[in-house]
């Protein structure tokens, strides 16, 4: 293992700062539990206008404050509060302590929000730390370290879930640093050590969502396809024992309550009055290809910002220049790798492009039953993805990388300051119910 230069340490500091002060100004910005109009709906009220499926979640934090599980109901009248009630119970634990620690017993005021919105922003700091080791120990290179960890410090999209109450933050954070130990592994070897960190890391994941079984194909394909060091037998096997340990016991309660596992009955269930591809293509007059483009567009879109619930769109100029920018970066990646000198990495190429794979493969199965063209279901990935185009900055500013790494973080900020500055406040003001009734939203 190398160690870190001080100056890497100040400049990776730094982006964790920048992260933390950029996600805490989307969480004082976005509303809290604040009814309003929804734009995707001809400017219907909805319940809340901040942030997708903050209600829910919350509902699910309170539950534990109140000292019960949660329990998903198909049958419960009051199901749209509820429909998060099946996920795995981790995030909702750590919430509900912190938001004990700081004196809350119930969770409907703003400063309540303000401070669950405050543990997300701290866990994506801790998302962007594990981006910056996930080079570092994959690659050994500081360039690639920091050039990833910028993308995932900065991209707007990311920030806005840091300031957002929801258990996807802690499973990125999981995921990421999941990837960046078995990365050490794969390149420093494997012990007893490192195999109990991946053990819990991976069960921990379990425990915040089921997407989480992404990694699992991941670790196996890195671990037993990409070369020596490989792991003995005993050692994965340590690594399920110890994921299983920690995930079995929810999982058997679900297996009792819901009659599976991963409660994907119970959510199915529950989910049945969701817009399919098929009742969108209806409802719309869409033809398959005319439904396949706003899939595309809308996930496009979403990786690198759309807030509210999913209404509020940036100026397509700024969607147009940012994707330039990422096909250039990925074609410089995809340069780089083929270089012979660039086979020593191997490895950790396999494990980010597994992990790629596997989220998109699941992303595009829950899309093919329902209508949720969403890029935060990819962003457990986002590790993988950061590092890749961290690739691109390094293979165009060659031996001045600092060049470019500069530039992106310039660019990114101020796309950043824009956004909070100017676009969210004017289109959430905007969506609030306190505006003149005979206000025509624009």
């Amino acid at each position: 293992m190398h160690p870190l230069k001080p100056s890497n340490t100040f400049i990776i500091s730094l982006l964790v700062g920048i992260h933390l002060v950029l996600a805490f100004a989307y969480a004082s910005i976005t509303p809290y539990r604040t009814p309003g109009r929804y734009r995707d709906a001809n400017w219907a009220i909805i319940p809340d206008i901040g942030a997708p499926d903050e209600l829910q979640h919350v509902a699910n934090i309170q539950a534990y404050l109140n000292g019960h599980l949660p329990v998903l109901d198909a049958n419960d009248p009051n199901l749209g509060a509820h429909y998060q009630a099946h996920q795995p119970p981790l995030f909702y634990i750590l919430a509900a302590g912190w938001a004990k620690v700081f004196g809350y017993s119930s969770l409907g005021s703003q400063g309540a929000g303000l401070t669950l919105r405050a543990l997300n922003v701290l866990i994506g700091c801790a998302n962007v730390l594990g981006v910056f080791y996930l080079g570092w120990w994959g690659f050994h290179r500081r360039d690639i370290a920091l050039c990833g960890a910028a993308f995932v410090a900065l991209l707007p999209m990311n920030l806005a879930l840091s300031g957002a109450v929801s258990n996807d933050p802690l499973l990125y954070c999981l995921c990421t640093w999941t990837l960046a130990v078995t990365a050490l592994c794969l390149y420093d070897g494997w012990n007893r050590k490192r195999v109990i960190v991946i053990g819990v890391l991976l069960g921990l994941a379990f425990l915040t969502k089921t997407t989480a079984l992404a990694l699992v194909p991941a670790l196996l394909i890195a671990a037993f396809f990409s070369g020596a060091p490989k792991p003995t037998i005993k050692q994965m096997g340590a690594i399920v024992l110890i994921s299983l340990i920690l995930a079995a016991p929810w999982w058997l309660r679900n297996q009792q309550l819901y009659g599976d596992p991963f409660a994907m009955k119970a959510f199915n269930l529950a989910f049945k009055d969701s817009p399919s591809p098929q009742s969108m293509m209806a409802l719309t007059h869409w033809s398959a290809g005319e439904y396949l483009a706003q899939v595309w567009s809308r996930t496009y879109r979403s990786s690198i910002g759309m807030f509210g619930y999913m209404d509020i769109s940036l100026n397509p100029i700024i969607y147009l220049a940012v994707g330039i920018m990422m096909l250039l970066l990925a074609l410089g990646a995809f340069l780089l790798l083929r270089k012979p000198e660039w086979k020593q990495y191997k490895p950790v190429v396999i494990l980010n492009l597994t992990m790629l794979v596997m989220v998109a493969i699941l992303y595009l199965a829950f899309n093919a039953k329902y209508f949720q063209p969403q890029a935060r279901y990819l962003f457990p990935a986002i590790g993988p993805f950061s590092i890749f185009l961290g690739l691109g900055i390094v293979y165009y500013g060659r031996e001045r990388w600092q060049t470019s790494f500069g530039a992106w973080i310039v660019m990114l900020t101020l796309l950043n300051l824009y956004i909070v500055s100017e676009v969210l406040p004017f289109q959430f003001g905007m969506r609030q119910l306190k505006l003149p009734a005979n206000f025509s939203p624009r």
